[in-house]
């Protein structure tokens, strides 16, 4: 049917020009997640991602598909924000920082983050976030090591190592390397 025109906007509005000559002001948050707006004189539908005009009948079908999964929508939305939030922390620190738990997590995130993304270009939605542009099996290569689980009380101890200052670490460290009757100690 057309495409509408983007006239510009405001922190909380866009202004959008419908093919009938109709200058209208759609709710910034409201159209972005119904993804459907209406012209006020003829009653079309503006649909958010790409401003193609479809009609009332077809807007009316996609608003009440939307409202009948809006709960649940906003709560996956939610969750995948908040995995987002979780991947980038990930991938700013280096990996041998994090448990092999936690590097299993990270690693079905990204992939199912992938589905996600795979399943709503095939919709014709644009990708939010382009997850290809991370190189494959980051998660998993060690050189030269080997992932291992650790036990609550080598995490514990760890988390206390860490929190001692520069020059007590290197002295326990040294303790360590000396003591005879700790095994294991030659990793260290």
């Amino acid at each position: 049917m057309g495409l509408a025109d983007y006239l510009g906007s405001t922190a909380l509005t866009l202004l959008i020009r419908c093919p009938c000559g109709r200058r209208n002001y759609f709710d910034r948050k409201g159209w972005a997640w119904l993804e459907v707006a209406f012209c006020v004189r003829c009653w079309q539908a503006v649909i958010f991602h790409d401003l193609r005009i479809v009609s009332r009948w077809e807007g009316e079908r996609m608003l009440r598909e939307q409202t009948v999964f809006e709960g649940e929508l906003k709560a996956l939305r939610t969750i995948e924000g908040v995995m987002r939030r979780f991947l980038s922390e990930f991938h700013a620190q280096p990996l041998w920082m994090w448990p092999p738990q936690t590097v299993r997590m990270a690693q079905a995130v990204q992939a199912n983050l992938r589905l996600a993304e795979l399943a709503r270009t095939r919709q014709g939605a644009e990708l939010a976030v382009p997850l290809d542009g991370l190189p494959e099996g980051i998660f998993l290569e060690m050189p030269g090591e080997e992932a291992y689980e650790l036990t609550a009380e080598q995490t514990h101890l760890l988390s206390l190592f860490s929190r001692l200052p520069e020059d007590r670490r290197s002295v326990m460290l040294a303790f360590f390397e000396d003591d005879p009757h700790l095994e294991g100690a030659e990793g260290l």
